[in-house]
């Protein structure tokens, strides 16, 4: 979202920017660019991973790198490329974050909108969840660790295995990086255990049939405690899960 211009949806200041503007630009001057999601060849708020170890960690300096997808052959002829996609945002998901709020109102309808498809990069999914309730920047709404009032606690669930574009992905061109699936589980598993270590509490839940058993195994692991991961196969089981974890969570909340 705005955010990475350190800006909020109406316009006015939410902190320091973090996100960089490219050096070069395929479809505008890169100085040129702005926040704007009705604009095709604007920017429409995604950002890039960054490089291991530092996908892994809540990494609070700025320099973060917008997503432009690369422009693409889709047609080739017999003098060449006949129709490139020209559409930097593609596989850019329409959703943004919601940094920490008691505002029930909004985060229902931000979960109502959210849109499905695409490709599954649990382990970004996962550092960024890091990063919005940890105490750092980019997102400061969460307290310290060790503030004797809280206790901060993420829930990840998924619904199918992690998988990347051939073409361009969360960690820009494919062909650029040599990352696969493993990687990336690896990865995930590395985020887990390094908010484990700041005393953060994991819940972790996989969704109907689409998730195998090594993703599954992967989201056990993640947890704090296998009691603390959980296999949905249907819509009323995932409403028990959560409903578990309320339970958990209030009675955590009143033992304080």
């Amino acid at each position: 979202g705005p955010y990475g211009f350190g800006l909020n949806f109406d316009g006015s200041v939410y902190g320091n920017p973090f996100v960089d503007r490219p050096d070069s630009d395929e479809f505008k001057d890169p100085d040129d660019i702005d926040y704007d999601t009705d604009s095709r060849y604007d920017w429409h708020g995604c950002v890039l991973a960054e490089d291991f170890p530092d996908d892994t960690l809540d990494e609070t300096r700025a320099g973060f790198e917008m997503y432009r997808y690369a422009r693409e052959c889709t047609r080739w002829g017999w003098g060449g490329c006949s129709r490139y996609r020209s559409d930097p945002n593609y596989n850019c998901t329409s959703a943004t974050v919601v940094p920490l709020t008691s505002d029930q109102q909004r985060l229902q309808a931000t979960i109502d909108n959210l849109p499905t498809g695409g490709h599954t990069y649990g382990n970004f999914g996962m550092v960024w969840g890091w990063r919005l309730i940890s105490p750092e920047e980019p997102f400061v709404e969460g307290v310290d660790y060790d503030d004797p009032k809280w206790k901060k606690a993420v829930i990840m669930m998924t619904d199918g295995e992690n998988t990347m574009h051939n073409w361009y992905s969360a960690y820009g061109r494919t062909s650029s990086h040599d990352i696969s699936p493993y990687d990336l589980n690896e990865r995930f598993e590395d985020v887990c255990e390094n908010m484990k270590d700041e005393g953060i509490l994991i819940y972790t839940i996989t969704f109907q049939s689409g998730v195998g058993d090594n993703t599954k195994a992967y989201y056990e692991e993640c947890a704090t405690s296998p009691s603390m991961y959980a296999h949905a196969p249907d819509d009323d089981k995932l409403t028990d899960i959560f409903q578990n974890i309320a339970n958990q969570l209030s009675k955590l909340h009143i033992s304080k």
